[in-house]
């Protein structure tokens, strides 16, 4: 990162070990760096990430680029989005949930004596399956239990990552995505 930033900025700026937020903008004319220390827990990335849904919500919400019902679907997506991250008006539900189920061994996930509804199980796998498909709003259901809802919003999210690095690779086929980042995306669309 030292060396990138010395090309960007003539005195360069030692950057330390750590956890940091990089945004490119037209606006300020290139790289921010915002150096303060960011919570590098579960909990404290999924933070920033509910702060760049914000961010893009809000960004979306007054473009001109797009038709008045493409920024609603993509408001309406990223919405829905924040509000499954923040269920319970807590931003690092996903990270409860899994502490809950690694640590605690809780919601029946570890204990093989301990019996599961069949429905509960197919559910969780059917969740768990909706990354391949293209990210929209149609692939948030209302599941109250939270086992499904982790898994249906971690696979939205995944599926989210999955329709970017399309993206990005569709724009500049030569990017450095192309020796793993892709190869390894269509091997695991293919299966």
């Amino acid at each position: 990162m030292n060396k990138t930033l010395r090309k960007q900025l003539p005195g360069g700026v030692p950057i330390k070990k750590g956890n940091y937020i990089i945004k490119l903008s037209k606006q300020i004319g290139g790289i921010h760096l915002d150096a303060h220390d960011i919570d590098s827990s579960h909990a404290g990335l999924w933070d920033c990430f509910y702060d760049l849904l914000t961010n893009l919500e809000n960004s979306i919400s007054i473009t001109t680029v797009f038709t008045t019902e493409q920024k609603n679907e993509c408001v309406t997506f990223l919405s829905e989005l924040k509000k499954r991250i923040s269920r319970g008006n807590n931003k690092s539900f996903l990270s409860i949930v899994r502490n809950e189920i690694n640590y605690n061994h809780a919601m029946f996930c570890w204990s093989s004596y301990q019996t599961e509804k069949i429905s509960d199980t197919n559910n969780i796998k059917l969740s768990s399956q909706k990354w391949i498909k293209t990210c929209s709003n149609e692939l948030f259901t209302n599941s109250i239990k939270e086992k499904v809802d982790f898994t249906e919003t971690c696979a939205i999210i995944i599926s989210l990552m999955k329709d970017m690095l399309l993206e990005i690779n569709d724009i500049n086929k030569s990017s450095f995505l192309r020796y793993t980042a892709m190869p390894t995306l269509r091997k695991l669309i293919q299966t």
